[in-house]
């Protein structure tokens, strides 16, 4: 960081400063009684931390960032594990079944993260959080 401020310097282009207010990386997001704290990679529900894995934390993250959205599994693939192979999926479908016992009141029927068979998955706060 010291070297990309130093040739940052150099050139007259100012980085921008590291206070978390002003550093979009720092942000809060929001989705019914969960918040993802993206700088420290940190998820509360109802206040609570959640532990979870990196790969977990990555998953959440993205579904999170595309709240509402349905994210193919080829997207979810190539964004968390970043890859294209697509030929056993089977991984993702594990890791979503250990979010949903972390994230959910009942994983066996989820609210938040949704099937959407033949696609993938959607993730948005339940119709009571609204």
């Amino acid at each position: 960081m010291a070297r990309k401020r130093a040739v940052s310097k150099a050139s007259g282009n100012p980085l921008p400063s590291e206070d978390a207010s002003a550093d979009p990386a720092s942000q809060e997001l929001r989705c019914g009684r969960l918040c993802l704290i993206t700088s420290a990679r940190q998820i509360y529900r109802d206040g609570n931390p959640l532990f979870l894995t990196s790969k977990e934390y990555d998953l959440l993250s993205t579904f999170m960032r595309h709240s509402g959205e349905v994210l193919p599994r080829s997207f979810l693939i190539r964004e968390v594990w970043d890859t294209d192979y697509l030929g056993d999926t089977r991984m993702l479908d594990v890791h979503i079944r250990w979010l949903r016992k972390k994230i959910e009141d009942d994983p066996s029927a989820p609210t938040y993260l949704r099937t959407v068979r033949n696609v993938g998955y959607r993730f948005e706060p339940p119709p009571s959080d609204t």
